[in-house]
């Protein structure tokens, strides 16, 4: 038992050490997009405006309280005494991942299973529907609310609000790029057609960018989820019944179709099963098969 709980530590620190290393490359690569789409429409001072707009953009978005960004989505705060068994694992989960404080719960009305994750630090809050508690046992329940503070203690949400203000500046900074090309062909000056171009290409490049990038979270959320549960089946248990869900909800017509990996903010399942195993293979060896008093006899 000492070997396989080391031997998943040691996956899981080299796993984080790659996550890690792509959420740089990927920041770099939207910032560098930012500063090019700048540097066209205005050199040395574009530059310095667009980061400007993305800096401001970052510090309006900071201001929005996690109580606000819940009550918009129809969320209302769960108390301890309507589920204390779900915040006996938020406690026991924030405690093992060393938050400073304790994630709020919130409740969201929906019968679809969902949870997600708002706010930073000690204003975390964490929202399950009606529909993942109906849905999920305790072992699924504490894969997923693990994976969910994993979101908090890595700061995913300050990551992506980041990465958001950065595309939110590229695609800002690339329409008036188009606006000033615009203007100079009715004025008659030549403007080379690459440069449009880039104008109108960059933002989709950003949020290819940024999407990537929320991909590559959740799988570190995933594994370091199962740093804080130990147990990778639970997580890869819950993935697979929220899988048939949206394929219900499909099937039905209540959900568009399973858009491109590319286009979505989240990996496909079975990627992310395929990652879990290889974390903690032996969670997903078969149980050996039961023997009855009639085979000891034999």
């Amino acid at each position: 038992m000492r070997d396989t709980l080391l031997g998943l530590d040691a996956r899981l620190r080299a796993v984080r050490r790659g996550y890690a290393g792509e959420t740089l490359a990927l920041f770099a690569a939207l910032a560098a997009t930012l500063m090019l789409v700048g540097w066209l429409v205005g050199g040395l001072a574009g530059v310095v405006v667009a980061l400007a707009v993305a800096f401001l953009t970052t510090q309006v978005l900071a201001n929005l309280k996690a109580d606000q960004l819940m009550r918009m989505q129809g969320a209302v705060p769960l108390a301890s005494w309507q589920a204390p068994g779900l915040h006996r694992i938020v406690a026991a989960l924030a405690q093992r991942a060393e938050l400073d404080a304790r994630p709020r719960l919130y409740l969201l009305p929906g019968g679809v299973p969902n949870a997600f994750t708002v706010g930073e630090d000690d204003e975390a809050a964490v929202a399950v529907s009606r529909g993942l508690l109906g849905e999920l046992g305790q072992r699924e329940l504490q894969g997923v609310i693990a994976h969910e503070l994993a979101h908090v203690q890595a700061g995913d949400t300050r990551v992506m609000r980041i990465a958001g203000s950065l595309v939110h500046a590229t695609r800002t900074v690339g329409q008036v790029g188009l606006i000033a090309c615009a203007l100079a062909a009715l004025m008659g000056e030549p403007i080379p057609l690459v440069l449009p171009l880039l104008f109108f290409g960059a933002p989709g490049v950003a949020m290819a960018l940024q999407l990537w990038l929320s991909r590559r979270r959740e799988f570190a959320a995933d594994a370091t989820a199962v740093g804080l549960t130990g147990d990778a089946y639970g997580l890869a248990s819950a993935l697979v019944r929220l899988d048939h869900w949206r394929s219900r909800l499909r099937y039905l017509g209540y959900a568009l179709g399973t858009p491109p990996s590319w286009l979505s903010s989240h990996p496909p399942t079975r990627e992310r099963l395929n990652r879990l195993q290889a974390l903690q293979p032996e969670a997903f060896l078969p149980p050996p098969p039961r023997r009855s008093v009639w085979t000891w006899a034999l």
